[in-house]
């Protein structure tokens, strides 16, 4: 058991929890009367509520059809969460079980999951990014949506950390 591996394991895990917590939070966008995350809308005075339908937004925000960028950011965060997921299973039983794969296989399979796992929650947070209203202003991005790229952090450096240990 190498300290990089352990290191890239606890890094995974922290990623895959930034994850869970962003996609479970509603805060991944804050207005003055509510905040939207990608389950839920909130308002200060009707309180909350599921996101089928995001067309009062459309007058306060001119724009058409918000809720794709929810459902493209959350389909994006999801395959994330999946990838992280397989990224810690394949750490922890290169860590812990010495399997028939060898290990440089396995070393290969998680840094490849955690490298997915960065490409997919980056193209999830540029669409999210480009929600309308967040250009001028009108809406401002929230600590959900930064938890999320803490976790694009965490996912790239633990897939170097792998590479590394795989070189190593």
């Amino acid at each position: 058991m190498s300290c990089l591996q352990v290191t890239t394991l606890i890094l995974v895990i922290v990623s895959t929890l930034f994850i869970i917590i962003s996609l479970a939070t509603d805060y991944w966008l804050e207005g003055p009367p509510f905040h939207l995350g990608l389950w839920k809308f909130c308002n200060s005075s009707d309180g909350c509520s599921s996101l089928p339908d995001l067309s009062f937004l459309q007058e306060k925000i001119n724009a058409t059809a918000p809720i794709v960028y929810v459902d493209c950011a959350r389909g994006f965060t999801i395959l994330t969460l999946v990838c992280l997921l397989i990224g810690v299973v394949a750490q922890a039983l290169m860590i812990w079980f010495n399997s028939r794969l060898k290990v440089a296989r396995k070393q290969k399979l998680t840094s490849s999951f955690v490298f997915l796992a960065v490409a997919s929650e980056i193209i999830g947070m540029a669409i999210f990014r480009s929600f309308p209203g967040t250009e001028n202003n009108t809406v401002a991005l929230s600590w959900s949506y930064f938890l999320g790229w803490a976790s694009v952090g965490f996912s790239s450096v633990a897939g170097l950390t792998t590479l590394y240990a795989f070189r190593k």
